[in-house]
């Protein structure tokens, strides 16, 4: 029988050279207070395998996956749909930190947008609209306990319009 493969913190937290001597234990501690994107927190620059286009990538599993979308798997408990990628807010292109980085939808063939699962909440989107509209950031709405969900729909909303109005 072939060993267990060890789970997916315990294979990224060595390869993190930054911030220094992390271990499975403490990524689990950050993730565990993960509250959306937040740019003040330290890079954590990736020293393990990366493709020819830099993106860093780790053995999950069968394949070989982003550690950006594993993280984002091990912070949501579910994975990011494969239509929709992770966006950098920080300019280290070997960050892989996920408080520098918040999903981003990309249209299907079809020209839709395919949604991730969505989860109750007393605010509806066109709510989140108003608050984007106000001048509230992707971020704060994220810290101050909002759907994820709810506000990456907010964002594509006002994606959209800014779009259409040009």
């Amino acid at each position: 029988m072939p060993p267990r493969p060890k789970p997916p913190l315990a294979r990224i937290a060595p390869m993190i050279v930054s911030p220094a001597d992390m271990t499975e234990e403490s990524l689990a501690s950050e993730l565990a207070n993960w509250a959306g994107p937040l740019s003040y927190k330290p890079h954590w620059i990736w020293g393990g395998h990366t493709t020819p286009k830099g993106m860093a990538m780790v053995w999950n599993g069968a394949k070989s996956e982003q550690v950006c979308r594993v993280l984002f798997a091990v912070i949501y408990n579910r994975p990011l749909i494969s239509s929709w990628r992770m966006e950098h807010v920080c300019d280290e292109l070997n960050c892989v930190s996920p408080f520098h980085r918040r999903p981003k939808a990309t249209r299907g063939a079809d020209g839709f947008v395919e949604k991730l699962p969505v989860l109750e909440s007393p605010d509806t989107v066109a709510d989140l609209v108003k608050l984007l509209r106000a001048g509230w950031t992707f971020e704060k709405l994220i810290e101050q306990g909002k759907d994820l969900n709810m506000v990456v729909d907010a964002s594509v909303i006002l994606d959209e319009e800014a779009t259409a109005e040009t």
